[in-house]
């Protein structure tokens, strides 16, 4: 295929998709293509500037700590909300943002990638129904944390979304770091855990969170790692995780080993998905986010006054 052709093609595929309201499933079958190919054609087309999308906000419902935080990260959207001390509150004032913007943006034929955490069920909580929208599927980004007290509702969040959006639900039955390469290795073998995983790489929408790592991270607080590892990681500059990989100051992989035992997309995966809403607020997570938002790994971000002065603030 020549660039006339591509083009033609480019163009051809939009129109059925923003001005006749095709699905992606509908342009597959009367292209002849497979619906993975046109999602990456449609991303091609908003790359190339041949589809361009503008929003009309007649009230300039963007504050100005919005905006700032939209142009310093160079977002796509900011969404900041009032500080509220009570964390339970907090989640929810989180969740219910994340979930009406989730609601304005989702179309059929999505596939929303999901982490996990306390941040994130309070978001599958608010998800709001939509009987409508055809083939949506849910999918765990990574394995999650199953040695911890406290339950980090690994298998919630996406059975909650699906359920809300009429979709299916893809789970990842792992924990998010295992014992030794080997085990990884042996596992990745598994077809299985191989297909959610290539589905999760084919992700439309991301919705994540970010970790601190100090003690009371979940990684640390439920045993996965030992002492010396800790201690290794510590001194390797470890600022915090996302999608379970910790990571350093500038969302550099912090321990190479480690990786190779961690279940999970790769960051390079996350990153090339198009859209990757984060919600974080609090608990000292001003470091692992401004690497994460300097990283491209979140191009929409829900998250409160506080946090937002922080992050502008440079300190």
């Amino acid at each position: 295929m020549n660039e006339y052709e591509k083009i033609q093609l480019l163009v051809n595929i939009s129109k059925m998709y923003y001005e006749l309201n095709f699905s992606q499933q509908e342009i597959s079958n009367k292209a002849g293509l497979s619906r993975t190919y046109i999602s990456k054609l449609l991303n091609e087309a908003r790359e190339r500037g041949i589809v361009e999308i503008r929003i009309h906000d007649p009230v300039k419902a963007e504050t100005p700590l919005e905006e700032s935080l939209r142009k310093r990260y160079g977002l796509n959207k900011a969404i900041v909300l009032p500080v509220n001390d009570s964390e339970p509150a907090l989640l929810d004032q989180l969740g219910n943002a994340a979930a009406e913007y989730l609601n304005m943006i989702i179309r059929e034929d999505d596939i929303i990638g999901v982490g996990w955490g306390e941040t994130l069920h309070a978001f599958s909580k608010a998800v709001i129904r939509r009987e409508e929208l055809k083939n949506i599927q849910v999918v765990q980004l990574c394995g999650g944390v199953t040695k911890m007290n406290q339950d980090s509702y690994v298998s919630d969040i996406p059975r909650n979304i699906a359920r809300n959006l009429s979709g299916s639900c893809h789970l990842i039955p792992l924990p998010a770091v295992l014992d030794s390469v080997t085990a990884r290795n042996a596992v990745m073998k598994d077809r299985n855990i191989t297909e959610v995983l290539h589905l999760a790489r084919q992700a439309t929408i991301a919705v994540i969170t970010v970790g601190v790592f100090v003690k009371e991270n979940v990684f640390v607080s439920s045993g996965y790692f030992r002492e010396n590892e800790i201690e290794q990681l510590e001194k390797a500059g470890a600022v915090g995780d996302i999608c379970s990989h910790i990571i350093k100051e500038h969302c550099e992989i912090c321990d190479p080993q480690l990786e190779k035992r961690t279940v999970s997309v790769s960051l390079e995966d996350l990153i090339s998905i198009p859209t990757k809403l984060c919600i974080a607020a609090g608990g000292r997570k001003a470091k692992s986010l401004k690497a994460a938002l300097t990283a491209g790994c979140i191009n929409v971000f829900v998250t409160n006054e506080r946090m937002a002065e922080e992050l502008l603030s440079g300190n």
